[in-house]
Formats: structure tokens, C-alpha cells, sequence
């Protein structure tokens, strides 16, 4: 009966524990700071100095509300892929946004070779993510991709970014792109400018449901500027 409570105890401990570690409010991401802390519940707790930094909390904490990391400004030099975050829903969103609200002041680049990792950003089953007022690069020759939405990945808003796909005569070059087996739904394309590519943006899934590309200006692709694919109730206005 005592290894029964003791162990109830060491548990209930545990969870709460837990709970008091997961991300909750506004977080700063910045290069340049002296009290970085990884651990949310650190000395200061709010403040990362990459991008990873802040993806590898979200993966092992998880979260219990919205949480907002304001990036400040400057270049990253960056590559980042996001899976299912534990807490995440349409009231708990995660949101990557400039500081100042300036696209043009964060920058997120990445040069990548390798077909298997081909993004800057890869939502990967990521879910309720948002990402806004941010400009993201990809200047890799051959592998181009910017943003990859792959596994699933449903609920998710890109608004107001620059989205530069600066080698347009890949194939394996794109400013967005969704195109897999997988059955990506319910995504926001809204208010972007979109440059380059192959493609500057492709949906192309196997009868994927409510993704709304709207407001966008899509220019200087390779091919085609927006390619879709087998999708249901799909709205595609004032691009």
C-alpha cells in the first residue's frame, strides 16, 4: 500500500512537473543574448538565440496556450523542421513572427544540397503553426524549396512573408510546396510575396481538404506560379 502511494506521489510529482515546464505567452528569439536559457523554466526562460533552439523546447515541452516567439531582427542562417507539437490547437497556436512587424527586418536563409532535406522550413505533421512578417530564403543551386508542408500538416497560416525561391530552374525549386503522399489541410497561403521557383506555389495531394491561397503576389517562376492538385473545396482569390 506505501509503494502504491509512493508511487501515485513520485507521479502526481512528475506531472506537474511537466505541466510547469511546457510553453505558455511570448518568447524572444535572438542571437545576441548573454542569458540564454534553454530550459523554459531557466533563469530567465524567455529567451532563445536561434530558431532551433526554440523548435528542440517546443518538440521536449510542449505547450499549454498560444505561444508567440517575437524574432528579433537579422539574419539566420537556419534550417528548421517542425513535427507535431504536444498542446498545440486552434486556441493554442505557435507563432514565428518578426519583432518590429517588418518582413524585411528577419531574414531566415538556408542553402541546403541534399534532396532528402530539401526546405528552409519544413512543417512536418506541424499543426495550428503560424508564421508571419518574416522574409524566408532558399539559395541552394539545385535544392530550393523554402517552406515545405509534408506528414499531414494541417491548420497552418503563412501571412504577410517574402518568400524567395532564388533558383527558378530546379524542378526540386519552390517558394511553397505541399506534394507528397501525405494529406496536408485547412492551411492559409494569405498576403505573401512569393519570387522564383520552379513552382511558386504547389498543392498537389491525394484529395486534401479547405487550403485557401489568398491576396498573394506570385512572380518570377520558372513554370508555373501556382500548381494544384487533386484538392476539395479549395479557395484560391486575389492572387
Amino acid at each position: 500500500m506505501r509503494i502504491k502511494g509512493a508511487f501515485l506521489f513520485c507521479f502526481l510529482l512528475f506531472s506537474s512537473l511537466l505541466g510547469l515546464a511546457q510553453l505558455n505567452g511570448s518568447y524572444t528569439i535572438k542571437p545576441s543574448l548573454s542569458n540564454f536559457s534553454g530550459d523554459p523554466n531557466g533563469i530567465s526562460g524567455k529567451n532563445y538565440t536561434s530558431l532551433n533552439n526554440a523548435v528542440s523546447a517546443l518538440k521536449n515541452y510542449g505547450i499549454s496556450g498560444q505561444v508567440t516567439f517575437n524574432i528579433d531582427s537579422g539574419s539566420y542562417n537556419e534550417q528548421i523542421s517542425i513535427p507535431s507539437i504536444t498542446g498545440a490547437s486552434a486556441t493554442s497556436r505557435i507563432v514565428f513572427q518578426s519583432a518590429n512587424g517588418d518582413s524585411s527586418s528577419v531574414h531566415i536563409k538556408f542553402n541546403n544540397s541534399n534532396s532528402n532535406t530539401n526546405y528552409v522550413i519544413q512543417l512536418n505533421g506541424g499543426d495550428y503553426l503560424t508564421f508571419r512578417q518574416l522574409t524566408v530564403s532558399a539559395s541552394g543551386k539545385v535544392f530550393g524549396r523554402v517552406i515545405e508542408l509534408t506528414n499531414n500538416a494541417n491548420y497552418n497560416i503563412i501571412n504577410n512573408c517574402k518568400i524567395n525561391a532564388e533558383n527558378g530552374n530546379s524542378s526540386y525549386s519552390a517558394g511553397i510546396y505541399a506534394y507528397s503522399s501525405s494529406i496536408d489541410c485547412y492551411n492559409t497561403i494569405k498576403n505573401n510575396m512569393i519570387i522564383g521557383g520552379y513552382y511558386g506555389l504547389t498543392f498537389y495531394g491525394y484529395h486534401e481538404t479547405g487550403n485557401n491561397v489568398i491576396g498573394n503576389t506570385i512572380k518570377d517562376f520558372y513554370y508555373v506560379g501556382i500548381n494544384l492538385r487533386y484538392q476539395d473545396s479549395f479557395l484560391l482569390e486575389n492572387n
